[in-house]
């Protein structure tokens, strides 16, 4: 038997998972139970959490001691190791700016 026998009844959706293809979708008039589903939010809880409890400080005492880290290995390592960690620094700085122009945008709006 040819590898092109055994291709002709194949089909890309028998390949895949039954819970990719079939989703159920919600009833736009279905009322949940749930108070905290019908609350508006943007979809980040975390971020949101973060910004509503905390502070810029905070923020920066959690994320230190990795970024202390992630500069030691940028110093020492391989080349692959350098280059990630280098990569990783710049994510971690670019989520503090973040982060402090959502905190300096929220004292703006309760002012």
């Amino acid at each position: 038997m040819s590898t092109d026998d055994k291709l002709d009844g194949f089909k890309i959706s028998d390949m895949k998972r039954p819970e990719v293809r079939s989703f159920q979708k919600t009833v736009s008039g279905d009322s949940g139970s749930d108070p905290e589903a019908q609350a508006p939010s943007s979809g980040f809880e975390n971020v949101e959490q973060r910004l509503e409890n905390g502070n810029i400080e905070d923020l920066a005492d959690e994320i230190r001691d990795t970024y202390q880290k992630l500069e030691e290995m940028a110093a020492t390592g391989d080349m692959k190791t350098k280059s990630s960690a280098q990569k990783a620094m710049a994510a971690y700085e670019r989520t503090a700016d973040l982060f402090e122009y959502l905190y300096a945008t929220k004292e703006t709006i309760q002012e």
